[in-house]
């Protein structure tokens, strides 16, 4: 589990509020949460879903704990790495075929990045930190991941 602690302004009583961002595994799924704690007027809220979070949530744990990608190993078999990304990630067919062409054929926090490689298999892929991949440059595919 990856998570990261940040302040902000309470939207009922207006002081400074607790947030906790955090991504984790539930039962082979990767999910994410934001609990907003006020320890002066005890409101606590709570936000979650499955699959990649939404950007406000996902680049705060980039900033903090840095961008990371997975790479596909020589020799890969792609018939398990397509099918791996279209249950794993819920992506179509075409969109996994297109994103094993591109080197790394994802990009995004650790514990996805990490959550995904291990889903792939060690003979598939491997997963580095990564300060110079452009995040932006592969936002098409986060766009495409289901968030229930």
């Amino acid at each position: 589990m990856s998570d990261c602690l940040l302040n902000s302004v309470c939207s009922f009583c207006g002081k400074t509020e607790t947030i906790t961002l955090y991504e984790s595994e539930q039962k082979g799924q990767l999910i994410w949460g934001a609990t907003y704690n006020c320890p002066h007027c005890l409101n606590i809220q709570e936000v979650d879903g499955f699959g990649i979070p939404p950007d406000y949530i996902r680049d705060y744990l980039i900033e903090k704990f840095g961008l990371w990608q997975v790479i596909l190993k020589p020799h890969y078999s792609k018939k398990e790495v397509v099918s791996t990304l279209m249950k794993g990630l819920n992506l179509d067919f075409k969109l996994c075929l297109d994103s094993i062409k591109n080197t790394p054929i994802f990009v995004g926090t650790e514990f996805e990045a990490t959550w995904l490689s291990k889903k792939l298999g060690g003979n598939n892929a491997k997963v580095e930190a990564s300060c110079n991949v452009n995040y932006k440059k592969y936002s098409f595919i986060f766009s495409n991941y289901s968030r229930s």
